[in-house]
């Protein structure tokens, strides 16, 4: 069964793009007008900063990190697929990005992280400077750093974990606001699915070799007390 819990990350995307449009559409009517109604020159030079105030805020990039399923892995017997995808604008720049998805709260078998991205597991952080995002820290993070050239804006990540059922979860980024390192550093925080706290795991191997070799004691001492 696949869940999908990206549709309001994808709403807002849409939005943003929208209101960018229209913003942008009428400007140029909104201007004309006012030159038409004979508004000084300083009012129409007004009307210009204005308009940047409004669309940088829309217009700014963000790092957006989706899970776009869970599935049972054919590979990896009672265990689940995480498959996460980022996101980044092409402008930005990713040497030295991060994001960090809080409170993997479930037991990881593997981790495959996409082409030139290395993963860590913290129980505190990485968050970027200034930002407080939810963070139990008895709870793995998994924080995912860029390491190479930029070459592209969409990456797919996939966690194998114990656990299927899905929460909601919140992950924060960093990357630069001009390709490949220049500019400003620029952060953010959102919503991600991540494992829901509570639910049961698929015991481990060893685990489950153990429960096996402690039932057969216990069966073999009721043998030897039945015996005699």
């Amino acid at each position: 069964m696949i869940y999908q819990i990206s549709e309001e990350l994808e709403w807002r995307k849409k939005m943003k793009k929208i209101l960018v449009f229209l913003l942008t559409t009428l400007f140029v009517p909104v201007l004309s007008a006012a030159q038409r109604v004979g508004a000084t020159r300083r009012w129409n030079l007004l009307l210009v900063p204005l308009f940047v105030l409004m669309i940088v805020p829309l217009a700014a990039a963000d790092m957006i990190v989706s899970l776009d399923s869970v599935t049972a892995d054919p590979n990896y017997s009672g265990y689940y697929r995480w498959h996460y995808s980022l996101t980044a604008d092409p402008i930005d720049g990713l040497s030295g990005a991060f994001f960090t998805i809080y409170d993997f709260d479930s037991p990881i078998l593997t981790i495959e992280p996409a082409v030139h991205w290395d993963v860590s597991q913290p129980l505190l952080g990485v968050t970027p400077s200034g930002l407080t995002p939810g963070d139990d820290p008895t709870i793995e993070n998994l924080t995912f750093t860029f390491s190479g050239s930029q070459p592209g804006s969409t990456f797919t990540f996939d966690v194998i974990a114990s656990i299927g059922d899905i929460a909601t979860g919140g992950y924060s980024w960093q990357d630069h606001d001009v390709y490949p390192t220049g500019g400003s550093l620029q952060s953010g925080l959102g919503e991600v699915g991540v494992p829901a706290s509570g639910a049961s795991a698929v015991p481990e191997p060893s685990s489950i070799i153990l429960l096996g070799t402690g039932v057969a004691a216990l069966a073999a001492a009721r043998r030897r007390k039945l015996l005699r």
